[in-house]
């Protein structure tokens, strides 16, 4: 079957991806992992069942028809309305009745169905304008980067002593690396900022003769 459309709106031009979980009376509906809580225990539903229910609650503004309904949770088969009739008798029975008395699901006669219950909707924050989350492969080919530009630095250093001191040029036997500090706020930057230490490291600790160690102190 093909999943009911995202349930989207527009906030200053841009669509918001659809609502990571819907939480109305005691129940907490979770369209990504397919499953409904009730105070945290899972209630067994039928995927035509769980898929009617969402539905409706992407659809809560409004009558849902009966030939619509059917469209998106059947799409591929030819079904008689006393199919649908029975998956909402189902529904109803298994969510039982609202905060109010009510049943979570009203019917509108002649027409279709239509979500009686107040529904919050919650969507994952997004990340601050102008702040894109970096991937963590950036982090990798950066220390890469870094560990290259020590190299060369070690390698210019040591031909420029050689210069300086007669006989035998000088030599690097041991680098102290000190942590990377993050700049920005929050704990997953000052890890990604660890795990860039550690690979600069790793990847320094590769030169044949050379001690690689790691400072405790972090630059400011």
């Amino acid at each position: 079957m093909s999943n009911p459309p995202a349930d989207t709106s527009a906030a200053g031009g841009r669509a918001e991806t659809a609502p990571r979980a819907y939480e109305f009376g005691p129940y907490r509906l979770e369209p990504r992992l397919h499953r409904l809580l009730r105070n945290s225990d899972p209630v067994p539903l039928t995927p035509k069942a769980f898929d009617t229910l969402l539905a409706l609650i992407e659809r809560r503004d409004r009558v849902v028809e009966k030939a619509e309904l059917m469209r998106l949770v059947w799409p591929d088969s030819f079904l008689e309305e006393a199919n649908l009739s029975q998956t909402i008798f189902v529904l109803r029975k298994t969510l039982g009745d609202g905060p109010d008395g009510r049943p979570f699901i009203d019917t509108v006669p002649r027409r279709g169905y239509r979500f009686a219950a107040e529904v919050r909707a919650e969507r994952v924050k997004p990340a601050p304008p102008g702040r894109p989350p970096q991937p963590r492969r950036v982090y990798r080919v950066a220390a890469v980067a870094a560990a290259v530009l020590v190299v060369a630095a070690l390698g210019w250093f040591q031909f420029s002593s050689g210069r300086m001191v007669s006989g035998t040029p000088a030599a690097i036997e041991s680098l102290v690396v000190l942590p990377f500090e993050s700049l920005s706020a929050g704990t997953e930057q000052n890890y990604l900022a660890d795990s860039m230490m550690d690979a600069l490291i790793t990847n320094l600790g590769q030169i044949g003769g050379l001690r690689v160690q790691r400072s405790a102190g972090r630059v400011t």
